[in-house]
């Protein structure tokens, strides 16, 4: 009994020796039939800018891909080539304050490739700024240089919007004095009616760059008097009441917006304050555009030619808003014998549009599906689909784009006879909802 144990004390050297080179052999077998290498595909990934706190913005370039080495089996290397989402890449910009940051570039292998190195990333951080987002409405001037034609006056100078939105960085929004737009009538005898783009300038008069603003060209009517007792004069509309909640009056028009007055007595033409008033239109609880004719209130004395009234109207639009909802993915098309685990579980959903629509959304309103038909057992990664119900929303933005779904086989349940005591009926869960809760939003000003 003895000898057995004697020779495997003497021989346990060459028995781990020749276990060693077995390894060494299978793994040189192994390697030989798949080798490392360094992936000549996927190289440049796409650089996605994440979690930028709201109110904020990016200033300078951000790279649109980096360059990112990686080492694995020649198979691997193949399958990651032909899946676009096998290696993504990112900027972290949580909790980033305003000022300049020097960001390191995160990177992952999506589950389901290994194994995998990465040998190298480039750039290994990107350097930025963040500056504070800003909004602003501010009134439209005209800026008229030059002298009429001998004889003629310069009346009122209409433009066919009276202020513009601006946005951008707090700094450069902060500076912005005015916006005006420029003429000239030099030698000018009749009216002039031309597009003249905006110009946004700071306190000494000098061009702000950098900005967006909207509009960028307007349409700019130069009155020009002609000698006598006529006179063209601007039409002011009269209005009471306001749109009913969740709605804003976007424009008043009236047409036409420039009439000609006269009078047999000079003075009464040029003692007129330039502009004609309409009787007042009720505007309370409007929903929708109106057009209606008003009656011209004209001084005594003072006559229009033709229609002593004018066609109005007037734009109404719902205010505009967005919110965010995190809602649970609805997985549709699960092959029978198959059981599905989302990673994550839920999205976050950025919506905007008419602010009614928005208070008035259901939980049965919104679905955010990921489509499993005809997938077998495995590691995926899909992108959800977004099915929204009422018309006129806009989704803005999923977080995150794409999900990792495993497909695995479902457990086969232990049958149970009926009527076992100590057994308690199922209880189904209840579905979880989202109540939309509207994220706040700048409004531009009615025209």
């Amino acid at each position: 009994m003895r000898f057995p144990f004697r020779w495997l004390a003497r021989n346990v050297g060459l028995l781990l020796l020749a276990f060693f080179l077995s390894v060494i052999v299978w793994v040189s077998a192994v390697i030989a039939a798949d080798p490392n290498e360094e992936c000549s595909s996927p190289t440049t990934i796409p650089l996605e800018p994440r979690a930028l706190p709201d109110g904020h913005l990016l200033i300078g370039e951000i790279p649109e891909t980096v360059n990112i080495r990686l080492k694995a089996p020649h198979s691997v290397c193949m399958q990651m080539a032909a899946d676009d989402a096998s290696v993504q890449a990112w900027l972290s910009l949580a909790d980033l304050e305003v000022g300049a940051h020097s960001v390191e570039v995160e990177y992952r292998v999506a589950p389901g490739f290994s194994p995998v190195r990465v040998l190298g990333v480039s750039p290994v951080a990107i350097d930025l700024t963040i500056e504070e987002f800003a909004v602003r409405a501010i009134p439209l001037e005209p800026h008229i240089t030059g002298e009429p034609a001998a004889g003629y006056s310069l009346g009122l100078a209409i433009l066919s919007d009276s202020r513009i939105v601006i946005s951008g960085t707090r700094t450069l929004v902060d500076s912005v004095d005015s916006a005006v737009v420029s003429l000239d009538v030099t030698d000018a005898s009749d009216e002039i009616i031309v597009d003249r783009a905006v110009m946004l300038v700071d306190r000494a008069g000098n061009p702000v760059t950098g900005l967006k603003f909207s509009p960028t060209v307007v349409n700019i009517r130069q009155i020009v008097n002609r000698p006598g007792t006529f006179r063209e004069v601007i039409v002011r509309v009269i209005y009471t009441g306001a749109p009913a909640d969740g709605y804003r009056l976007t424009s008043i028009t009236p047409s036409p917006q420039i009439i000609t007055v006269f009078a047999s007595d000079p003075q009464l033409i040029n003692a007129m304050p330039g502009f004609v008033e309409t009787e007042a239109i009720d505007l309370t609880g409007a929903t929708d555009d109106i057009e209606q004719r008003l009656r011209l209130n004209l001084p005594e004395g003072v006559y229009v030619d033709g229609e002593q009234s004018v066609l109005v109207l007037v734009g109404i639009a719902a205010i505009e808003s967005s919110i965010t909802l995190n809602l649970t993915f609805e997985a549709i098309g699960l092959p029978p014998g198959l059981q599905a685990i989302l990673a994550p579980a839920t999205v976050e959903v950025i919506l905007s549009g008419p602010l009614p629509i928005l208070l008035g959304l259901q939980p049965l309103d919104i679905r955010v599906v990921i489509d499993l038909a005809g997938l077998e057992p495995g590691t995926y990664t899909l992108t959800p689909r977004i099915e929204i119900i009422p018309i006129g929303l806009t989704v803005d933005s999923i977080l995150p784009s794409a999900i990792d779904v495993t497909l695995i086989l479902a457990p086969t349940p232990t049958p149970t006879p009926p009527g076992t005591p100590g057994t308690p009926s199922p209880t189904p869960s209840p579905t979880p909802t989202s109540t939309p809760t509207p994220a706040s939003t700048s409004t531009p000003l009615p025209q």
